[in-house]
């Protein structure tokens, strides 16, 4: 079995796309005998270490004769092979269309970006283009793929007629140890996390409004960490600092890698009151390290909330302030408890083995499945 990926980018900034594309593939091969690969328009930051992945094809362009000429280049056998593309809005969709047309098996992936809150986002736009496009070639996918359950609900909803296609593997994490003891971290101070864009859809400018307006016999003894690239909210967050006075919010950059584990690894909480998500990978991978999350319902991830697991906010100042409020209010042995049972939730349900053998499943159907 061969899985080919597509995806429209490998710069670091759509790390979670290709990420959440690609990091079972150590899993895939060593369990379930599957060898992966990645396909993407050419970049020069593509770092492939951690990855076991059997090739990468990188293109120059995203024709149709592009794709014949990467197909022809790889030499890919039609009765083994699986195209899995990745996001929407993008080539990635329309050469998933022209490889069934040509008699490849295609699972499309839209990971969140159908959700309704990015659909309202330059929505004649969207709404010209579904008509024409990308539903017409999201329908004659074998297989559409859910990374959470309300992104299920809804490609049920928009592509009903085909549901029975329409399968829920979520994104997972490879699970680090179990996190370190509460007490081993610095009890005497609180620190919060968002880890991410910098862009509005993250509501972090909404996060750090809403921490300035928090009283300092509350605040003082804690720290908001930003870490991320820029992209949009960078100006209005510095402006909210600034006119709080506050020293203890810091504006951190982006961060990957073991820098990225370490900021994990020394916060309480990761924040991320997000209007819209697919399913997002850095959620999990936080309560993997430890962190309580605040997260709003756009995140989808209704799991950790019914699981006592997460506090619940909505991407608005007001009510992010009062979850802000309830993470002060917890208790050392509350903080503990939670990240403990955080970790073992991941570890059961998200982890890279659980999600491989979900993803195998998917591929030897659709590999078996008849005309």
């Amino acid at each position: 079995m061969r899985i080919v990926n597509i995806v429209d980018s490998l710069d670091r900034i759509n790390f979670g796309i290709w990420n959440a594309a690609i990091f079972t593939t150590s899993k895939l091969k060593s369990n379930h005998g599957v060898e992966s690969e990645l396909w993407a328009p050419h970049t020069d930051q593509w770092d492939r270490t951690d990855y076991e992945l059997s090739d990468v094809q990188m293109f120059c362009g995203t024709s149709r004769a592009h794709m014949m000429e990467t197909l022809e280049k790889a030499k890919v056998d039609s009765e083994t092979t699986i195209f899995v593309t990745h996001g929407a809005w993008s080539f990635c969709s329309r050469w998933g269309y022209w490889l069934k047309k040509l008699g490849y098996k295609w699972m499309a992936i839209p990971q969140g970006m159908l959700e309704p809150w990015s659909l309202r986002q330059k929505w004649l736009r969207k709404r010209v283009y579904r008509a024409c496009c990308e539903d017409r070639f999201l329908r004659s996918a074998d297989f559409i793929r859910a990374v959470s359950t309300p992104e299920l609900a809804n490609l049920t909803r928009l592509f009903g007629k085909q549901n029975s296609r329409i399968r829920l593997i979520p994104n997972g994490v490879e699970v680090p140890p179990p996190p370190v003891d509460l007490k081993l971290l610095d009890s005497s101070e609180k620190v919060f996390l968002f880890l991410g864009r910098l862009h509005k859809k993250k509501a972090v400018a909404e996060l750090v409004q809403a921490f300035c307006l928090l009283p300092e016999s509350i605040v003082g003894n804690s720290r908001l960490l930003i870490v991320g690239p820029d992209q949009g909210e960078q100006a209005k967050i510095e402006h909210f600092i600034a006119k709080s006075g506050k020293n203890n919010i810091e504006l951190v950059g982006p961060a990957f890698g073991g820098e990225k584990e370490r900021y994990l690894r020394q916060s309480h909480f990761f924040v991320l009151p997000s209007h819209s998500e697919g399913f997002p990978t850095s959620v999990i991978e936080a309560m993997a390290f430890g962190c309580v999350p605040l997260l709003s319902p756009g995140c989808n991830f209704p799991e950790a909330t019914a699981n006592d697991l997460a506090i619940s906010v909505l991407p608005n100042v007001d009510a992010i302030r009062k979850g802000l409020g309830v993470a002060f209010g917890m208790s050392e042995s509350e903080i503990q408890t939670t990240r403990q049972s955080g970790f073992r939730f991941i570890a059961d349900n998200y982890s890279t083995d659980a999600i491989a053998k979900l993803q195998y499943q998917a591929f030897e159907s659709l590999l078996n499945q008849l005309e």
